[in-house]
């Protein structure tokens, strides 16, 4: 709870085999929540938990396509918009799994800066071809782009890697 309550947001994530049903103590924690300022989020369905603790009334959110009819006819104050991310004011939705890096990354240029998103960008592309133009593996280590304390969180990770077995061993 007091986790909560230090936040500067408070996702639920939903999914496919979620129960759609309220959580009382969920709803509980969402409203204290609520109470201190935080923004509130959802991922896929997770967004039923915030409705159900009567947080979404007036608010437009993003949901899964499979969820849309069940959701409208239980909230029906609420705007279900049918674009992969909403923002609408102290509230963030996002339909799916793609959508939510979108919002994540989002919500992380709103909070720190453009700079650090794209340094994000630049790791999770680290595995793309060189032949569609994207940063592969061998480019990761460019990171005098990165800001400091991401280039000092990398080092540390690297310099407490394990050695990986090899495959003659296995």
């Amino acid at each position: 709870d007091s986790l909560a309550l230090t936040a500067n947001f408070l996702i639920v994530c939903g999914g496919y085999r979620c129960s759609l049903v309220e959580q009382h103590k969920v709803s509980a924690l969402l409203q204290r929540a609520a109470q201190c300022g935080i923004t509130l989020g959802s991922l896929w369905n997770g967004v039923f938990a915030i409705a159900h603790s009567g947080l979404m009334d007036g608010f437009s959110c993003a949901l899964h396509p499979d969820n849309q009819s069940l959701f409208g006819e239980r909230f029906p104050r609420v705007h279900i918009r049918h674009d992969s991310i909403v923002i609408d004011r102290q509230r963030v939705s996002a339909a799916g799994p793609v959508s939510a890096l979108e919002l994540m990354l989002m919500l992380i240029q709103r909070h720190d800066d453009a700079e650090t998103v794209q340094s994000i960008r630049n790791i999770l592309r680290a595995d793309a071809s060189a032949s569609q133009g994207d940063y592969t593996a061998l480019e990761r280590d460019k990171e005098q782009f990165y800001p400091a304390t991401l280039r000092t969180t990398l080092q540390l990770m690297r310099s407490n890697l394990d050695e990986r077995p090899s495959r003659s061993s296995a």
